[in-house]
């Protein structure tokens, strides 16, 4: 199964989310319920910017594993 955490708002330009930490917290404990569940991020950008992409999902994955999410 797949497990969809969306609307999550980053800042114009920047790694840091903006709404949405909610369902970022009910996703962390999720993850630490049932560590055998594995995550993809994929994030997209208005700009069309492939970088800045990779860089939110850097900065989402580095938030998760912050929280003790491996």
């Amino acid at each position: 199964g797949m497990v969809s955490v969306d609307d999550l708002v980053f800042t114009a330009d920047a790694l840091t989310v903006e709404k949405s930490r909610v369902p970022l917290t009910s996703l962390v404990a999720t993850l630490k319920t049932c560590p055998e569940l594995r995550v993809e991020v994929l994030v997209t950008a208005n700009s069309d910017s492939a970088e800045l992409s990779a860089k939110r999902a850097d900065a989402l994955k580095a938030y998760l594993t912050g929280k003790g999410v491996d």
